[in-house]
């Protein structure tokens, strides 16, 4: 009888730690296109994002390892204010698509939240949230574990990276104003290289199993001690 109630609260503990394990981190990298879209009165820096894949050797050989990653419309990522230390996209909407029908997908709204300097002369992050996230399983061998591992997760964070060569003291304020004014005036049009992440939190589904499954051992050690 003890045995059986130190079985079921190892399941729940195992289950329950499952539920809370952090968040499932995928990486890719690609090209940006950073272009001037705007005028002097109202400048505007366009992202347009391309050859997006999954980083390979990041995810322990899952098949999704050097898959396609895309970012769309990109024509709507238009940077276009800044307040304070940080930028301001305008409008917030996108969505982020990685994998396949065998694969199986990942489709998730896309908020850019901010752009911040990295510290470092021409490095800059972008902030972004995932809203209304679905993720299909795939079909067949070669289906992705990993996403499969994180089916009913609706949510997810990332981070994007680039950087070029630009003058020392360049600031977003320059960026924002690329080929208008500024230290960045005679370039309205920068082609370099981005790194990216996401971060989808494993469902709370696993955490909800293993609580009931503790409250069920308990319940049972209960009802055998009462025996």
């Amino acid at each position: 009888m003890k045995k059986l109630t130190v079985l079921i609260a190892v399941m729940a503990l195992v289950l329950l730690c499952g539920g809370m394990a952090q968040a499932e981190d995928i990486n890719f990298g690609g090209a940006v296109k950073i272009k001037q879209g705007g005028t002097t009165g109202s400048p505007a820096v366009n992202f347009t994002f391309s050859g997006l894949k999954i980083t390979t050797g990041t995810l322990g050989g899952d098949p999704l390892e050097g898959t396609d990653v895309s970012i769309t419309p990109d024509s709507m990522f238009s940077f276009t204010s800044i307040s304070g230390d940080v930028g301001l996209f305008s409008p917030n909407s996108g969505t982020l698509t990685m994998g396949n029908a065998v694969l199986g997908t990942l489709i998730g709204d896309i908020d850019f939240v901010l752009i911040s300097n990295g510290g470092v002369n021409g490095s800059f992050s972008v902030q972004v949230a995932l809203s209304n996230v679905v993720i299909t399983p795939g079909t067949g061998p070669g289906a992705s574990s990993i996403l499969a591992n994180l089916v009913g997760a609706t949510s997810g964070e990332g981070a994007l990276t680039f950087q070029f060569t630009a003058p020392s003291g360049t600031t977003l304020t320059d960026l924002l104003n690329m080929g208008l004014s500024g230290k960045l005036s005679r370039r309205s049009e920068i082609n370099t290289s981005v790194s990216g992440s996401v971060a989808v939190p494993e469902p709370a589904s696993l955490a909800l199993l293993g609580t009931g499954l503790m409250l069920g051992g308990s319940f049972v050690r209960r009802k055998l001690l009462g025996a």
